[in-house]
């Protein structure tokens, strides 16, 4: 006969519905980060132009004109410099019109030798996690090696701050680059191992120039593949 004591059931109702909020709030953060990554790169600036302005001010003006330029309805998008970084940053000098906020920061980040990021719900520059050199890049060929697989579960056990980087590429083509060429390139990565996980993204926003968001593993991991094709070998 079983003699262990009877659970009331509203203490098996108040466990699960403790682990349940507990589930709810470790995935806030990642989707919170992921509308940001969203709104983000759908907002585009009519005019900008700096002269010396420090790195403070121009995040300030970003994010007021960003703000307004948002479509009716989104969250405040916030910007800020990292209070890790203490260190004088160079001045912003630079002049666009219509610019999205994406690749804007992206530029500020490599004038500054800073890092573009997402984390707690805010864009952040911030000094970067590991220093590595951007490798040129030209067209994937099948000659190209193979970066590590990915193990099961890597998308899922992912860090949630997604990374902003961009690197110079070379085209056999000249020409302007389209959507389907960065969905492509994107499901080529995918076969060498690199997940995308939500808020990830991969764009050809400019000629010469490849910029992904992606979290710090799976950027290393891309350029481990840029450095390893043939075009880039020392001749």
């Amino acid at each position: 006969m079983n003699n262990l004591p009877r659970v009331p059931r509203f203490c098996i109702a108040a466990a699960l519905l403790a682990l349940a909020a507990a589930s709810a709030s470790a995935q806030a953060p990642v989707a919170k980060n992921a509308a940001v990554a969203a709104l983000e790169q759908r907002i585009v600036l009519p005019s900008v132009a700096y002269e010396k302005a420090a790195v403070t001010n121009v995040l300030a003006d970003v994010e007021a004109k960003a703000n307004a330029a948002a479509p009716a309805g989104s969250p405040r998008l916030r910007i800020r410099l990292d209070e890790a970084v203490t260190n004088e940053l160079p001045a912003v000098t630079l002049r666009a019109s219509s610019i999205g906020v994406l690749p804007l920061l992206s530029m500020v980040a490599d004038m500054t030798g800073l890092e573009h990021r997402i984390q707690d719900g805010q864009i952040v520059l911030g000094a970067p996690a590991a220093e590595s050199a951007p490798a040129p890049w030209s067209a994937p060929s099948a000659a190209a090696p193979a970066a590590p697989s990915a193990e099961p579960g890597d998308a899922a056990t992912a860090p949630a701050a997604i990374v902003h980087r961009q690197y110079p590429i070379r085209r056999h083509r000249a020409g302007r680059s389209t959507d389907p060429d960065a969905a492509k390139l994107k499901e080529w990565f995918a076969g060498k191992g690199v997940a995308w996980p939500e808020g990830s993204s991969l764009t050809l926003p400019a000629p010469g120039i490849l910029h992904v968001a992606n979290t710090v593993e799976n950027l290393d991991r891309i350029e481990s593949i840029l450095r390893g094709l043939p075009s880039q070998q020392t001749r």
